[in-house]
């Protein structure tokens, strides 16, 4: 099972220079496919393993591997049979991404009952998917850009109240 996520280095302590998360993730755990504009996204494995497809490359690291995703560039990832342990690290670094791990954190710790996996198909696991996707400023591809595009279009006010909720409660406002 996916625990929560740690905030090792932030922005705000660097001059923006990078974030660092350290996050443990079960097995089995995934992204959907995705990229970012605003920074590179580099896999550095702790312990386990994860398959990273940078593009149409598939790269599988274990313990003291690392790789680099270049903006633009999509990407996702999977994690195999055991549990994995990886610092992710983001150049620039982005207060925004390190806002969403503090609301993953919150939701992990499943405080208030609203927690559902980040995988989820259902209206409320969209709504996170939406926010969090928002907040790493992933964007998405394929079915589930798709499917994003059509729950903003019907419940865009939705997502924004909630995200507002879940940032007051969880981020602290930075």
């Amino acid at each position: 099972m996916d625990q929560v996520p740690e905030i090792l280095e932030s922005a705000n302590d660097n001059n923006g220079s990078r974030t660092i998360i350290k996050t443990v993730l079960g097995p089995g755990a995934t992204v959907v496919s995705h990229y970012h504009t605003l920074f590179t996204e580099t896999f550095e494995v702790l312990e386990g393993e994860i398959d990273v497809w940078n593009g149409d490359s598939k790269i599988t690291l274990t313990v003291g591997q690392s790789a680099t995703i270049a903006k633009t560039i999509i990407h996702r990832w999977l994690v195999g049979a055991k549990e994995t342990i990886v610092n992710l690290t983001f150049i620039p670094g982005n207060i925004d991404v390190e806002r969403a791990m503090k609301i993953i954190k919150g939701l992990g710790l499943q405080q208030d009952g609203f927690y559902t996996q980040l995988s989820a198909t259902d209206k409320d696991g969209l709504v996170l998917v939406a926010i969090i996707a928002d907040l790493t400023h992933s964007n998405t591809i394929g079915d589930i850009k798709k499917e994003l595009n059509k729950l903003y279009e019907s419940e865009g006010s939705k997502i924004e109240q909630v995200k507002t909720e879940l940032l007051k409660k969880y981020s602290n406002n930075h």
